[in-house]
């Protein structure tokens, strides 16, 4: 597998990420939320780690983006390794329209991070527990992170295909 396309997913991760935030700050701009996922992650971690026990709402949200791509940048690169393994013909998601894997893929952080990692972590509270409109917001939001991570991805490798 190249590294450039492992780097191209990363850059399909965060430009991902940046997509996703749309309905998360739509849900906070009409008030079914109060505070986006990442930034309340972000605190808890820069809280309960020392490195900040009272930060300012400016690095918090700072912090927060860059973790928020990163992670998505991360989720990118594993998502282009995968799909060069599962995607291919005759592999198991060979047939499956790659805007779909990227949209099961994007279902799967979600479930993994806010039904496992993030609530097992005390991080954030399960989505059960959680304001009721977040856990919803969320999976619509983690569904475009997939499907725009696959989509540009997925322009990238028709452009690799159509030069060879």
């Amino acid at each position: 597998m190249a590294i450039r396309y492992l780097v191209k997913g990363a850059v399909a991760g965060a430009v991902a990420s940046v997509a996703m935030s749309l309905p998360m700050v739509i849900a906070r701009r009409i008030g079914l939320v109060r505070q986006h996922a990442p930034e309340a992650i972000t605190r808890s971690l820069m809280v309960r780690s020392g490195l900040d026990r009272s930060p300012s709402r400016e690095r918090q949200d700072l912090v927060a983006a860059a973790l928020h791509l990163g992670f998505g940048a991360a989720g990118g690169a594993v998502y282009a390794a995968a799909a060069q393994l599962l995607a291919r013909p005759g592999a198991p998601l060979g047939r499956v329209p790659f805007t779909l894997t990227g949209m099961l893929y994007g279902s799967g952080v979600y479930t993994v991070s806010y039904l496992g990692w993030v609530p097992a972590l005390g991080l954030m509270p399960a989505p059960d527990r959680d304001e009721p409109a977040r856990p919803p917001v969320m999976v619509a939001a983690h569904l475009i992170y997939g499907a725009v991570l696959a989509r540009v991805l997925g322009r990238s490798r028709a452009a690799r295909r159509r030069q060879s």
